[in-house]
């Protein structure tokens, strides 16, 4: 599975009006490197808000995200951690473990589909590796959770 682990610069969080790669800290080059080569531009965070322009930050997230890398968790020293599952092992344990196992029970349509959506693409996966997915199954599902 590929890594990459980044940050947005505390410096940088205050100041919606420049941006410069230095926004982003890395613990390593081969993480900037990668990051980097991911990115269409810095232009890209840039927008347009009331005439005036503006950038975001967290709009890496969302390109990392419409790309196929998965937020994971936080590392000890606080550097997100996106991950690229390679195959469909990968993909199952990334799934299921940020699967929202109670997602029937929201009020919010929004939470029911994506919950819906997520619940199929796990089913999927699980049928193109049997075995494993019964053991990754058994190591995500919380006790007594019934379908």
């Amino acid at each position: 599975m590929k890594v990459i682990r980044a940050r947005i610069s505390t410096d940088m969080e205050k100041n919606i009006h420049t941006l410069d790669w230095s926004a982003f800290q890395f613990p390593s080059e081969e993480d900037e490197h990668a990051f980097r080569q991911l990115m269409p531009s810095i232009d890209a965070f840039y927008y347009q808000y009331k005439g005036k322009t503006l950038c975001s930050h967290s709009n890496a997230w969302s390109f990392m995200t419409a790309l196929g890398w998965i937020m994971d968790e936080y590392d000890p020293e606080d550097y997100l951690m996106w991950k690229f599952p390679e195959n469909n092992e990968e993909s199952l344990e990334l799934a299921l473990k940020h699967f929202d196992w109670y997602y029937e029970y929201s009020d919010d349509a929004n939470v029911w589909r994506r919950g819906s959506y997520q619940e199929a693409h796990i089913k999927f996966l699980m049928k193109m590796i049997p075995d494993k997915g019964k053991e990754l199954w058994d190591k995500y599902c919380p006790k007594g959770w019934t379908k």
